[in-house]
């Protein structure tokens, strides 16, 4: 008999089974809303808790402990000291999971928080104006109260700092504080301060005339998925079936597929599959485990009988779409953000607010009907939506909507929301355009909604011509509409997916009529964007890139169709008009951010290429604009007179390098061919070494460098010993930068690969570079023991490579030894094995490493013949 089978032999009335006292329990008004299940699941859990499993779902749920309690007859303490003694009175220091119900707490005191969180925001005395950007589910509650668990600095949170007085006047006094913003609307900067860290929901960036802080950012949540699946994996029961390595492969999809952004999501998941198993996400899309999901939520935590139960069986997911849908039409604030129940209850879809009035159907349709029967219109009834009211009830009792200290209600799990958020967005963009339109002007919800409208415009399944209705252009979301299709469609256009001339001449032609002229001024959309750096579809709302859609949907005009513009569609000009060079700055502009795609990027510099062949030089006073650079190397190297100074002026132009492999690729000219007229014109010129950088980096290097000759290797050694990731150089080459081992730097050795590494023993032996052997046996110690044992079979390898048995590091030296010939072999084969082995064995003794006695009774043996062999050689 457990410690709760015990409380339950005690309690004042009786409880006999597991399933009575979860009866009993979930009756309570103490019993947590967000905790709501059937009795038969909450009596599986007590059951575990009987037999000391799961103690930490207990103690971290002061409710639950009170519920269970009251039941029993007992104080709360008294359940927590039964349940564990060790864990009485630590209720406070532990976080428990709502997305990983069976896993083990946090113990804020003695634990670190989950992988993500920034270094330095466990460090308050390094706080100064510090703001963490996160996305919903990073942590921040978590970090918050870790730091105030530990007494590192106060936690405060800030639900909505645009609503009631001054943010700054509504935040204490006491220093450090670690500030959890709700919102980031109407941060004001001056929340900052010594010892403040100011947490800040991500998308945010610094806006004008904001005072000087200092950024940190949660990584990219695809760095973090192994680290977060092991540390929760090492959370769950042993017996679990969570396979760490499979769920962090299916997890990466879901996040290549944007449906996981943040911790929190990957920790829901994680939960999921500890609780229905790995199949629930072996197979199948994100939306139907969704579906799933809810659907056995309603079934394990709400009254069977309640009309909101069956509502949420049936048609839970549809609702949470609707509800996101709204969320996603109105902008104002995310899908998690907190809210009250009145204002979840308005996000609720308006053909789902109004519940059936029951009694006036009994009345009014027998009335209509004497047939109609009270039983059968219940029934009917069951099929219609509960109401607003009720549906947003059960959602929390679901435990889909968590009620925190503040009364307000938060959507949990961030997984699930991110689903619904995904689905609302494609029945958005497949729908009305105003609908999507509105989205649009939304500055949180425009960067994802214009990701979908690419999608959709990649399919073919964004048709122009349903768009244009200029009736409507006095609402904005209608112009928002039309240029947002129009990015779309010139997105796909440069992508090589044409909808052709006839469907996008109207929407081109409504594009040039709603586009703002003002003078001095150069021509621009009617809605300007300004989204923050970072989040997909970004980059298509700056005005860079509508300046390239248009542009492309131009060009993929006949002459004869749409209107004309000197500047907006230059390809019916005959010289490029003064505008033109400004209109391209703009586009560099959009270009140079680092959202910007590597694909669309060389896409625009051909389209630039194929701009300037039809009008010549497009910058001002008729030179090359820097756009045009790629197009000079392609163009002289199709010809075969390449300048190196052509080539030297791409150095740090990302855009030019980029533009120029784009080019190569298009023109189908040879890489070989190519980079035998560059090393040509590098060598005419003198090879200078102040301009190697064009050579070596990430742009052009991987083009060029298996193609580079010996006298260029050897002007670029140097150059290469800096790069992060090795050439791809072939054996010969690798040969010819190691021929001079003696000079090469160091830094050569540590970044070569496994493939040249023989190259690499022979001269770093050769060279007597003990430094260089050092650093490639720290490097590929399995590879080079291979090396090494292979060397004793051959007299001339053991000669030529002794020293790098000299070198060998301790803890390979069992391996070595292992593969050595008895004695009596080696002391009848060539003397200069033996010699090697000698030293080999010398220089272990004197290491004292893990063989080192092993290595002694071997030389012992050796040292005792050894006259007798060197007489007879």
């Amino acid at each position: 008999m457990g410690w709760l089978k015990d409380l339950m032999e005690q309690a004042p009335e009786s409880v006999r089974s597991f399933d009575e006292l979860a009866k009993l329990c979930l009756k309570q008004d103490a019993w947590p809303a967000s905790a709501r299940m059937q009795h038969r699941s909450l009596g599986a859990i007590l059951g575990r808790l009987d037999r000391g499993e799961g103690i930490d779902w207990l103690v971290s749920r002061s409710e639950v402990q009170q519920a269970l309690a009251t039941v029993l007859g007992v104080p709360r303490g008294t359940v927590l000291v039964a349940s564990s003694p060790k864990q009485a009175g630590r209720a406070e220091r532990w976080i428990a999971w709502q997305a990983m119900p069976y896993a083990r707490g946090l113990d804020l005191t003695e634990e670190e928080p989950f992988p993500g969180v920034p270094e330095i925001i466990f460090h308050p005395e390094r706080w100064e104006r510090l703001v963490w950007v996160a996305p919903y589910g990073a942590g921040r509650s978590i970090a918050g109260q870790w730091l105030a668990a530990r007494g590192l600095a106060k936690f405060h949170v800030l639900e909505s700092p645009s609503s009631g007085p001054a943010a700054s006047g509504r935040v204490p006094e006491e220093r450090p504080i670690f500030v959890e913003l709700g919102a980031a609307t109407d941060f004001d900067d001056a929340l900052l301060g010594p010892g403040v860290c100011v947490s800040v929901p991500a998308p945010w960036e610094p806006p004008p005339g904001f005072a000087d802080c200092v950024v940190v950012r949660s990584p990219p949540i695809g760095e973090l998925v192994g680290p977060l699946v092991k540390w929760a994996r090492a959370r769950l029961a042993e017996r679990s079936e969570v396979d760490a390595a499979r769920l962090t492969e299916r997890i990466g999809e879901f996040v290549r597929a944007g449906f996981v952004e943040s911790a929190g999501d990957v920790l829901g998941l994680v939960g999921l599959a500890d609780a229905d198993g790995m199949a629930a996400l072996a197979e199948g899309s994100l939306e139907r485990v969704a579906r799933d999901w809810l659907r056995q939520r309603a079934r394990e935590r709400l009254d069977p009988d309640a009309p909101e139960a069956s509502f949420l069986r049936k048609s839970g997911f549809a609702g949470l779409t609707g509800i996101a849908r709204h969320v996603v039409m109105d902008g104002r604030a995310p899908l998690f953000a907190p809210r009250s129940l009145e204002d979840w209850t308005d996000l609720v879809p308006e053909d789902l607010r109004h519940g059936p009035d029951l009694e006036w159907l009994k009345t009014a349709l027998p009335r209509a009907d004497p047939n109609v029967r009270p039983a059968a219109i219940e029934r009917a009834s069951e099929q219609l939506p509960p109401g607003a009211f009720r549906i947003v009830r059960g959602l929390e009792h679901a435990g889909v909507l968590v009620r925190d200290q503040a009364g307000l209600l938060t959507l949990r799990p961030h997984w699930l929301g991110r689903v619904a958020v995904h689905e609302a967005l494609g029945e958005l963009v497949s729908g009305a355009a105003f609908d999507w339109g509105e989205a649009l002007l939304s500055p949180l919800m425009a960067p994802e909604t214009m990701e979908r409208l690419i999608e959709r415009a990649l399919s073919r399944a964004l048709t122009p011509e349903e768009l244009v209705e200029p009736r409507a252009s006095s609402d904005p979301s209608y112009a928002a509409a039309i240029e947002g299709a129009v990015r779309a469609l010139g997105a796909a256009e440069l992508r090589r997916v044409h909808a052709g001339g006839d469907a996008l001449e109207p929407l081109f032609d409504e594009q040039l009529r709603l586009a703002v002229e003002l003078p001095d001024v150069l021509v621009a959309p009617r809605i300007e964007h300004r989204p923050l750096a970072g989040r997909t579809g970004a980059f298509w709302l700056t005005r860079g890139a509508w300046y390239l859609a248009v542009l492309a949907l131009g060009e993929a005009l006949e002459a004869h169709q749409g209107r004309h513009h000197d500047v907006l569609r230059p390809w019916l000009a005959t010289a490029p008009a003064d505008e033109l060079g400004a209109l391209l700055d703009e586009l560099v502009v959009a270009l140079e951010r680092a959202d910007a795609p590597s694909d669309v990027i060389g896409a625009a510099v051909a389209l630039v290429t194929r701009l300037g062949a039809l009008l010549g030089p497009l910058a001002p006073n008729r030179v090359r604009h820097r756009l045009e650079r790629a197009a000079t190397v392609a163009d002289e190297a199709a010809v075969g007179v390449l300048a190196w100074s052509s080539v030297a002026a791409l150095e740090g132009d990302r855009l030019g390098l980029l533009g120029l492999l784009h080019l190569l690729d298009e023109r189908r000219l040879d890489g070989s061919a190519f980079a035998a007229q560059v090393f040509q014109a590098f060598e005419q010129a003198g090879m200078p070494e102040a301009e190697l950088g064009v050579l070596l980096g990430p742009g052009l290097g991987p083009l060029l460098l298996p193609h580079a000759p010996p006298a260029v290797l050897r002007a670029l050694l140097r150059g290469i010993a800096t790069l992060e990731t090795p050439p791809p150089l072939s054996a010969s080459q690798w040969t010819t930068l190691l021929a001079d081992a003696g000079t090469a730097p160091l830094a050569l050795f540590r970044r070569l690969p496994e493939s040249a590494l023989g190259v690499a023993v022979d001269a770093a032996c050769r060279a007597e570079r003990s430094d260089a052997l050092s650093v490639l046996w720290a490097r590929f110690p399995a590879a080079l023991t291979r090396i090494a044992t292979d060397s004793f079979a051959d007299a001339t390898a053991s000669a030529r490579r002794g020293a790098l048995l000299v070198t060998a590091p301790p803890h390979v030296a069992p391996a070595i030894l292992a593969e050595l010939a008895d004695t009596d072999e080696l002391m009848r084969g060539p003397m200069a094995t033996l010699e090697a082995v000698r030293r080999f064995l010398h220089t272990q003794i004197a290491a004292r490493g893990p063989a080192f006695r092993d290595a002694y009774a071997r030389l012992d043996e050796i040292e005792a013949h050894f006259e007798d062999v060197r007489e007879r050689a």
